[in-house]
């Protein structure tokens, strides 16, 4: 009951499509904390000036890197897609809600095909060179991609990590300059319940990744 209520708060607050980047940043963030010991967020920036300073778009970015300064294997690597592909999936559960019950294949041919057209092409460039670096080619990408994406959409499906986005959301917009740093983001709220909730989603939605 009380998830369903910081729902309808947050519903009346968001301009879905005046705030479409910042739930695409927020939905990075959230994927990140579920794999906090792995992953850290240097910073998240909606700012332009900042998004130069770090060689991201124009529009900002989620600057994540992995703990151990590499992905050195396949269970890190995607780990690192899965943090990419939220982004996109955060976005459009959010300003397309006609995705929400639509098949896998309808979600990967919305990203393969139209990245570049939902601000997604830095996250698909990213995920393209760290699967070639590591694999040698680009062989079964999409395919691995697909794969993911059934654990994405179950994951942001979810009532408590919709409220735990926008409410991200609401923090990025509140920031100073747009701008949070991961030391920041490790100590919200939002962080201990992701933290609280991993044993219980790796266990049912996320069980097989």
């Amino acid at each position: 009951m009380i998830e369903l209520v910081k729902n309808f708060i947050f519903y009346q607050k968001i301009n879905f499509k005046e705030d479409k980047n910042f739930i695409h940043e927020s939905g990075h963030v959230i994927s990140a904390f579920l794999f906090s010991e792995d992953y850290f967020i240097d910073h998240v920036t909606l700012n332009p000036s900042y998004a130069k300073r770090f060689n991201l778009n124009n529009e900002g970015g989620s600057y994540v890197v992995p703990r151990k300064g590499k992905i050195d294997s396949e269970q890190l690597l995607k780990e690192y897609i899965f943090i990419l592909l939220s982004g996109y999936v955060s976005q459009e559960l959010f300003t397309n809600r006609n995705l929400k019950h639509q098949s896998n294949s309808i979600w990967l041919s919305n990203f393969l095909s139209y990245n570049k057209a939902l601000g997604c092409d830095g996250d698909f460039y990213l995920i393209s060179k760290h699967y070639n670096k590591y694999f040698g080619s680009h062989d079964g990408r999409n395919h691995i991609i697909e794969d993911i994406l059934i654990h994405v959409t179950k994951f942001f499906n979810t009532l408590i990590i919709e409220n735990a986005v926008l409410s991200i959301v609401f923090r990025i917009k509140a920031s100073i300059e747009f701008t949070i740093d991961g030391n920041t983001l490790e100590n919200t709220k939002e962080f201990r319940t992701i933290d609280k909730l991993k044993p219980k989603l790796f266990n049912t939605l996320l069980r097989d990744f």
